[in-house]
């Protein structure tokens, strides 16, 4: 009897501490972490929405300007090699995945990774609305086609290491005020943590560079833009 109580007391003491046998403790870390990425979805889309409303009222200057950055995902008469392609996809989404580990190790890293993943979305914004202005709905059905693909995966690596960089840049700036709670994880462990999947979004870039690459070549060409 003495035993069954004393685990008892053990089972109401982890409860108490946020333990792994606290149902309510943990639903609270699973509805926190949907809403974080929820609104990192959101400020994807907005960035969408930004960069192509915004390339297509931009005057003819700054429209000229844009438009020879994206030619290369565009344009499928020039013959353009199949490793341009691919690079250039790989880089600019790398970049994006460096940008956000290294701001994760910043007592700003939250802010930065909201504007970097919007930027993110703003640059397919910026494509599709070139492409419909240009070539209208075959511009259209080429984004839909070919980029969208890519740039689908490409996005929902960076929005999955997003929630890891705001959750590390959090912890850190807690700790540094000390307000993060005793029984947290040690910010090495999170450093870990943020590090390993990390590693999973570079594989999903290159996965996503890939299917930019073979989607350009295989289907890119039935439009003829």
């Amino acid at each position: 009897m003495k035993n069954i109580a004393a685990a008892a007391d053990g089972l109401q003491k982890s409860e108490r501490n946020g333990g792994i046998f606290s149902l309510e403790t943990n639903a609270e870390r699973i509805i926190k972490r949907c809403g974080v990425i929820i609104f990192l979805i959101i400020t994807l889309f907005s960035g969408m929405i930004f960069g192509a409303v915004g390339i297509m009222k931009a005057d003819d200057t700054v429209f000229e300007k844009i438009q020879p950055l994206f030619s290369v995902f565009i344009n499928t008469k020039n013959n353009v090699p199949p490793i341009r392609v691919f690079v250039n996809s790989f880089t600019i989404s790398f970049l994006f995945a460096a940008l956000l580990y290294i701001s994760s190790f910043s007592l700003l890293g939250i802010p930065r990774a909201v504007a970097l993943l919007f930027l993110q979305g703003a640059r397919y914004g910026i494509l599709s609305g070139i492409l419909c202005m240009n070539y209208g709905l075959k511009g259209l059905l080429f984004y839909l086609t070919v980029n969208l693909s890519g740039g689908f995966l490409s996005s929902a690596a960076i929005v999955y290491q997003s929630q890891y960089c705001v959750d590390f840049s959090l912890a850190l700036l807690l700790e540094t005020i000390g307000k993060r709670k005793p029984d947290s994880p040690p910010l090495r462990n999170k450093a870990a943590e943020l590090s390993l999947n990390s590693c999973f979004v570079i594989m999903a870039i290159i996965f996503a560079s890939l299917t930019d690459t073979l989607l350009f070549f295989f289907a890119g060409g039935l439009f003829k833009l």
